[in-house]
């Protein structure tokens, strides 16, 4: 079984997964940077951030895998919707950063090395 630093995972998943997200919310439903930030509970200057692209190297190559899973989708259209609870988006998210399938695609990118 391979072992996973849950830590180190988070530091790179869980902003590759905001990123995505602000990209889809911006690209495919027209949302602005506040929308999007009050969506997934970050600030207005991180989906700035985002959007400028200050993020390292390997939340990149994850964020770009990322954007492409059926999940990833699900989410950004849930976001974009009329939801009235974000934290029901936020949970969402934060479960996404540790689920099997986040996990396979940054083991496939990155290999043990990342993770220990």
């Amino acid at each position: 079984m391979n072992y996973v630093n849950c830590e180190k995972l988070i530091k790179v998943s869980l902003p590759a997964i905001r990123i995505a997200l602000a990209s889809s919310l911006k690209d495919e439903y027209g949302l602005g940077q506040e929308g999007i930030a009050e969506r997934l509970g970050i600030t207005q200057a991180s989906v700035s951030k985002y959007s400028n692209g200050r993020y390292s190297v390997d939340i990149a190559k994850l964020s770009k895998a990322i954007c492409s899973t059926e999940t990833l989708k699900a989410l950004a259209k849930e976001a974009a919707g009329a939801v009235k609870d974000y934290a029901q988006i936020w949970h969402k998210i934060n479960t996404y950063a540790t689920a099997k399938e986040t996990i396979d695609i940054a083991w496939k990118l990155f290999g043990s090395a990342a993770f220990e």
